[in-house]
C-alpha cells in the first residue's frame, strides 16, 4: 500500500510526528506539488493525502489511486463527480479545529476594539517609558458588553463563537438563510440584520448563497461604527466595495484570516487599510487542532484499508 501526501508543510511545518503514517504502508511525503507534478507523484498511489492540490478527472485517471484523504473539512479542491466517475473513494475531516477558529476570531475582535497590536508595538518602541503619565493613549477604547454580535453562518462554529460572545456580554443575532428553518427569535432577515450588528462575524461556507454577501447593498445598512470578522472564506467579500466603505468612513474595520486568492496577492485592495488586519488563513492551525487532523486521517485510512466507513464523503 503507497500513501502519498502532496502538500503536508501547510500542516505541518515540522512539529507533528508522522511516523505512525508507516504502519500503514509506504508513506512519501512532499512539502508542496505544482500542478505540473501530480501525475508523476500519485501514478504508483494507492491513497493520496492533500489539503488544496486540486485533482480532477485530468490528474486522476491513469492512476492506481482508489481512495482520497482530505487532510481538511472542506473539499472544494476536489472534482467529486471525478471521483464517483473514477471509482475513487473520499474521506473529509470534520469539525477538528472549531474551538481553534473561534480563538482566533475572538483575538481579532479584541484587536479591533482594544487596538492590542498597535499599543504593544508603541510600548516596545518606548513610547511608556516616555510618557509623562501612568498610561497613553492611541485612540478610543471601546467596550463590546451591550454591543449586537451578528454571526453569519451559525453552524457549528458560528454557534461556539456565538457563545464566546455572549460570554462577552454581547447580544447575539444570526442571518435567517433563505430556506433553512431558523429556531430562535434571534435570528434576523437581511435587512434588519445588517442593520441591528455592530459586529459581523462571517462563519459561512462558501457557495452560490454566501458569495460576496459583504457588497454595496449591505455595507449600506451597516453602522459606520461595524466592525467586520472574517474567519471563514475569502470570497464572502466584495473587496472592491468594502475598500471603498473603509475608506469613506462607512465602516470602522476589517479584520480578517482569508483572502481571495489566496495567497494574498499585492493588489487586493485591502492589503494596504490602516483599518483592515489580516493573518494568514492560521485560524485553524494550533497545534492540538493539527493533531487532531492528523489522527482523523490516520483513521479515516485505516477504515478504508480494512474495509470500514469513516468519514466518508464518497
Amino acid at each position: 500500500m503507497k500513501i502519498v501526501f502532496l502538500d503536508m508543510y501547510n500542516s505541518n511545518p515540522g512539529d507533528i510526528d508522522t511516523a505512525i503514517f508507516k504502519d500503514l504502508g509506504e508513506f512519501i511525503t512532499y512539502d508542496r506539488t505544482n500542478p505540473s507534478d501530480i501525475k508523476e507523484r500519485i501514478k504508483d498511489a494507492d491513497i493520496v493525502i492533500t489539503n488544496k492540490v486540486k485533482l480532477g478527472k485530468a490528474e486522476l485517471e491513469g492512476t492506481k489511486v482508489k481512495f482520497i484523504a482530505e487532510a481538511a473539512t472542506g473539499f472544494d479542491n476536489l472534482d467529486l463527480n471525478a471521483l464517483k466517475e473514477l471509482g475513487i473513494g473520499l474521506a473529509n475531516v470534520p469539525s477538528y479545529s472549531t474551538y481553534s477558529v473561534v480563538q482566533l476570531t475572538l483575538a481579532h475582535l479584541l484587536n479591533a476594539t482594544n487596538d492590542v497590536y498597535s499599543y504593544a508595538k508603541k510600548v516596545r518602541e518606548g513610547a511608556w517609558v516616555d510618557s509623562q503619565d501612568f498610561n497613553f493613549f492611541l485612540g478610543t477604547i471601546h467596550e463590546l458588553a451591550g454591543k449586537t454580535a451578528g454571526i453569519v453562518g451559525y453552524g457549528d462554529i458560528g454557534q461556539k463563537v456565538a457563545d464566546a460572545y455572549r460570554a462577552l456580554g454581547m447580544k447575539v443575532i444570526a442571518l435567517k438563510v433563505a430556506g433553512h428553518h431558523a429556531n430562535g427569535d434571534f435570528f434576523r432577515d437581511f435587512e434588519d440584520f445588517f442593520k441591528e450588528a455592530d459586529i459581523i462575524s462571517l462563519h459561512a461556507p462558501m457557495n452560490k448563497d454566501s458569495k460576496e454577501i459583504i457588497n454595496k447593498n449591505s455595507l449600506a445598512l451597516m453602522k459606520n461604527t461595524a466592525i467586520i470578522i472574517n474567519t471563514a472564506r475569502g470570497g464572502l467579500i466584495n473587496e472592491a466595495d468594502l475598500a471603498d466603505a473603509l475608506k469613506n468612513g462607512k465602516v470602522a474595520f476589517y479584520a480578517s484570516d482569508v483572502s481571495a486568492p489566496e495567497p494574498m496577492t499585492k493588489d487586493n485592495k485591502l492589503y494596504e487599510l490602516d483599518n483592515a488586519a489580516f493573518t494568514p488563513h492560521i485560524a485553524w492551525a494550533s497545534l492540538e487542532a493539527r493533531q487532531r487532523l492528523y489522527k482523523v486521517i490516520y483513521d479515516n485510512i485505516d477504515a478504508y484499508v480494512n474495509g470500514r466507513s469513516l468519514n466518508r464523503i464518497v
